[in-house]
C-alpha cells in the first residue's frame, strides 16, 4: 500500500470526509510528485492524519462560533424590525382556536429564544476569540465552543420561526412594502443561519432555499395586495417553481454553482 493510500485510510478512520480529506490528499500527492521520496520526511501517516484532523476540528469549531455570532446579529435585526412594525401597525391577537395554539410557541420564540441566542452566541464567539492563537485545542474546549454555537444556532432558528408566526398572524394589517422589507431581511437571516458554506457544498440546496423564499415572499405580498390568501398562494407557487426551474437551467451558466471537481485516483503502490 502506498503512503498516500495509508494517509487517506487514516483520515477516514478519524472521521474526515468529503472535500477536506480529498484536498489534503491531493495537495500531498502534488507535493510528492514534485519531490519524490518526501514521504519519509512527512512521517508516519497515522500521526500526520491525527494532526490534520485536530487542526481542522479546531479551525472549524472556531469559525463556526464566529459564523453563528454573525448570523445571530442578522437575526436580531430581523426581530427588531418585525417588532417595530408590529408595534406600529398592531401586534397579532392570535384569535381563534388555531391562534390560541400558536400564541405559546410564538411567545417562546420571540421572548425566550432571543435571550438564549444572545447568551450562547456571545459566549461561544468570546471563547473562540480567546483561543484564536491556538493551532490545536483540547477536545473539551472544542466541544464547549461547538455546543455553544449549536445552541445559539438553534435559538436563532426559533427566533425566525417566531417572527414568521407573528407576521403570518398579522399580515393583513401590514403594508406590502413593510412585508417585503421584513421578508427580505428574514431571507438574509435564514441564509446566514444555514451557512453559505453548507449551501455551496451542495448547490441544489441553494436552489431549493431560494425557490422556497421566493414562494413565501410572493405569497405574502400578493395576499396582502389582493386581500386573498388563495391568490397569494397561487402566485407564490408559480414564483417558486419559476425560481427553481431557472436555477436548474441557468445555475451553472451564471456561476451559481460550478461543475463537480474531477476525481483523481491514488496510486496503489
Amino acid at each position: 500500500m502506498s503512503w498516500l493510500l495509508a494517509l487517506d485510510g487514516e483520515l477516514r478512520l478519524r472521521g474526515m470526509r468529503g472535500r477536506d480529506r480529498a484536498r489534503i490528499v491531493l495537495e500531498l500527492a502534488d507535493h510528492i510528485e514534485c519531490d519524490p521520496g518526501s514521504e519519509e520526511r512527512l512521517g508516519d501517516p497515522a500521526k500526520l492524519a491525527a494532526i490534520f484532523v485536530d487542526e481542522l476540528v479546531t479551525a472549524k469549531s472556531r469559525r463556526a462560533a464566529f459564523d453563528v455570532f454573525t448570523a445571530l446579529a442578522a437575526t436580531a435585526l430581523v426581530l427588531a424590525v418585525s417588532q417595530a412594525g408590529l408595534g406600529q401597525f398592531g401586534y397579532p391577537g392570535f384569535n381563534g382556536p388555531l391562534g390560541r395554539v400558536l400564541v405559546w410557541p410564538a411567545l417562546f420564540c420571540v421572548v425566550l429564544a432571543p435571550q438564549v441566542a444572545l447568551v450562547c452566541g456571545t459566549l461561544g464567539a468570546l471563547r473562540a476569540f480567546r483561543c484564536r492563537g491556538a493551532t490545536v485545542l483540547p477536545a473539551a474546549e472544542v466541544g464547549l465552543i461547538t455546543c455553544r454555537a449549536r445552541l445559539g444556532l438553534a435559538a436563532g432558528a426559533a427566533v425566525t420561526f417566531g417572527v414568521a408566526l407573528s407576521l403570518a398572524e398579522a399580515w393583513q394589517r401590514l403594508p406590502a412594502a413593510w412585508l417585503g422589507l421584513a421578508g427580505g431581511l428574514g431571507a438574509v437571516a435564514v441564509a446566514a443561519l444555514v451557512s453559505w458554506r453548507w449551501l455551496r457544498v451542495k448547490p441544489w440546496r441553494l436552489g431549493v432555499l431560494t425557490s422556497l423564499l421566493a414562494a413565501v415572499l410572493m405569497t405574502a405580498l400578493e395576499a396582502r395586495v389582493e386581500h386573498s390568501l388563495a391568490e397569494g398562494l397561487q402566485r407564490g407557487l408559480i414564483e417558486g417553481l419559476a425560481a427553481g426551474l431557472g436555477f436548474a437551467l441557468l445555475g451553472r451558466a451564471i456561476g451559481a454553482h460550478a461543475p463537480r471537481p474531477r476525481r483523481v485516483g491514488l496510486p496503489s503502490g
